[in-house]
């Protein structure tokens, strides 16, 4: 049997009424196809060409979403503890007294049993003592806490010695219920030959940094 076959003009209106409802990408997927079987105005062939334009629309294209998230943790503050229990100094790293002899030595002081151990020095008196600092923040936070990882210079005058051999009673602390932190700092003092007597002073930093 002969298939039908439509005018050139019919053949047209066909296309153009269809291309109405496509994308302009799909537009042009289907005249392309047109014109290269602008010989052939069969029905089949005609509806193939609706078939793969259709079938291609952007109707099925899918969309999904996800959530962006942040959390902004709360700052820590840091200062001397002048209350501090171990520390009997007002929170400052205080060597004591210590007599100038003939003899370099050093002495030390231990953070966490606030013990002062002299090295060929004699030592005088009992005030002394380590640092003491308080960490405030929110509660239940971890934090490390960072000494220094260097010698500093204390002075009286012209004259120096050195502190160094940093340690602390604890490398990290907790916040607690009422959002406080403790930890003292201990260091090692270098005396000189002859030392110049004097009242010797100097600062030192230390971090605590949220875990």
């Amino acid at each position: 049997m002969q298939r039908p076959r439509f005018s050139a003009k019919l053949y047209s209106f066909l296309v153009m009424t269809q291309l109405n409802h496509l994308s302009k990408l799909n537009k042009k997927r289907l005249l392309n196809i047109v014109f290269l079987n602008a010989n052939e105005k069969s029905v089949s062939v005609f509806s193939a060409l609706l078939t793969v334009a259709l079938f291609s629309s952007e109707a099925y294209a899918a969309t999904g979403t996800a959530y962006a998230k942040a959390t902004i943790g709360s700052s820590l503050e840091i200062s001397k503890d002048v209350n501090n229990e171990i520390s009997s100094t007002g929170g400052d790293l205080d060597f004591g007294i210590i007599i100038a002899d003939a003899s370099d030595g050093t002495v030390m002081i231990d953070p966490t049993d606030k013990q002062r151990k002299p090295n060929k020095k004699t030592l005088i008196g009992n005030k002394f003592g380590p640092a003491a600092f308080k960490v405030k923040g929110a509660k239940y936070n971890y934090h490390s806490i960072i000494l220094p990882d260097h010698a500093i210079i204390i002075s009286s005058g012209k004259n120096t010695m050195t502190v160094d051999g940093w340690s602390g009673n604890k490398k990290n602390g907790i916040i607690d219920s009422n959002g406080d932190s403790n930890f003292c700092v201990g260091g090692t003092l270098n005396v000189s030959t002859n030392q110049a007597p004097g009242v010797y002073t100097g600062t030192f930093p230390v971090s605590a940094v949220l875990e």
